[in-house]
């Protein structure tokens, strides 16, 4: 199971076009969509200049990259074999 979380604006005819990573294969799937809307509070401290330094916008924005999250799912079920190597007598 991939997890996607990413941000829109759904315009008025609320049509929302999503692209899925190359992880998923073609074929049949079943997608749960979830909407949350943002509150003008929580849009406005996500992006509050304040909050958030360059690079820790950068950072967000790169956490919220449905691609990057494939990549890192990929990343940890190659290395997660490894995860208590040398731990075995802690």
């Amino acid at each position: 199971m991939i997890t996607l979380t990413t941000r829109c604006d759904v315009p008025t005819d609320r049509i929302v076009t999503l692209k899925l990573p190359e992880g998923v294969e073609p074929g049949m799937h079943e997608l749960i969509v979830q909407v949350n809307e943002l509150s003008e509070s929580k849009l406005s401290s996500l992006f509050d200049s304040r909050s958030f330094s360059s690079d820790s916008m950068q950072l967000a924005m790169m956490a919220d990259d449905p691609s990057i999250q494939h990549e890192i799912g990929l990343i940890n079920k190659e290395f997660l074999p490894t995860e208590n190597d040398g731990l075995e007598g802690i």
